[in-house]
């Protein structure tokens, strides 16, 4: 029986008949599932298994490897990356199809009331010294005139970093 909306009433495998049909996905569409049905599962049984069931598998690390691999996006429209740790203890993250590349750590903001500081890591020099670029450039679209800076360094990071060897940097801005 058609009910407003477009939604019939069906016959819910897990609780019973007289509810509200809804768009069942039978493999999640997170992992690449495309097959669905609104005669299966009804509408509370499928946010139940949405929030309950379904992040077990489509967060599990052999689907997200899969789901990077053949560019499978989640439903918020993005392909998932994940990180993996090397047996020297470095942290890599994917790229796409599973490239693997190493993790750098984001870009660190503190403020003490008088300046601010930027610490973040990248691969390359050049890639660090772009970084601080787009700090200040950001830091005078928000101020509305460039900021003054106090250090601006770019360093190697050490040989025994988590990271791999790449490049630190620090910016520090007066307020």
């Amino acid at each position: 029986m058609a009910v407003g909306g477009g939604k019939r009433t069906i016959d819910c495998i897990y609780c019973g008949p007289g509810k509200l049909g809804s768009k069942e996905h039978i493999v999640p569409q997170a992992i690449g599932g495309s097959c669905s049905s609104f005669s299966i599962i009804c509408d509370e049984c499928n946010s139940y298994f949405g929030a309950e069931v379904d992040p077990h598998i489509t967060d599990w690390p052999l689907s997200l490897i899969a789901r990077n691999w053949f560019d499978l996006e989640g439903y918020g429209g993005s392909v998932p990356s994940y990180e993996v740790e090397a047996s020297d203890g470095t942290r890599l993250t994917t790229g796409r199809k599973g490239d693997l590349r190493p993790k750098w750590r984001d870009v660190i903001t503190k403020r003490d009331g008088k300046s601010f500081y930027f610490s973040g890591g990248a691969p390359t020099e050049a890639e660090a010294r772009k970084a601080i670029e787009n700090v200040i450039a950001k830091q005078t679209a928000l101020a509305g005139r460039p900021p003054k800076i106090t250090e601006s360094r770019v360093e190697e990071e050490p040989s025994g970093s988590k990271n791999l060897r790449g490049q630190t940097f620090i910016l520090r801005i007066l307020s």
